[in-house]
């Protein structure tokens, strides 16, 4: 026999629930989100260099390639810059960090590659 009890669709507990977070003081909940989550994408992209470097190997990559990536981390991620890669292999591991980055819901143009 069918279950009679009816629960709400999800799709509309997902537009009360938008409502609820879409109530008053949004810019400081907003705000606070936006920077926990800059924080967060640069922790997720500094673990994914050390697992892509891990798992390619340091062969074929510039120490100029290594250390403008470092300072992009040290500055929170927040500075804008363009990483050319140069070698077959920073191309790789470009390619493979815009994919894990990517992965975890960031946008393409989080990653700091980029050339002329």
């Amino acid at each position: 026999m069918r279950d009679t009890c009816t629960k709400p669709p999800r799709i509309w507990l997902a537009w009360l629930m938008g409502l609820a977070v879409a109530g008053p003081g949004q810019g400081v909940a907003t705000e606070a989100f936006a920077d926990d989550w800059t924080t967060r994408k640069c922790e997720i992209y500094q673990q994914a260099v050390r697992d892509a470097i891990s798992l390619q190997g340091p062969e074929g990559l510039r120490m100029a390639f290594l250390t403008s990536n470092q300072e992009f981390i040290d500055a929170q991620c927040a500075v804008r810059v363009e990483i050319c890669p140069m070698t077959p292999e920073e191309w790789t591991l470009a390619e493979t960090l815009l994919k894990m980055t990517m992965n975890e819901g960031m946008a393409s143009t989080f990653v700091p590659f980029g050339c002329p």
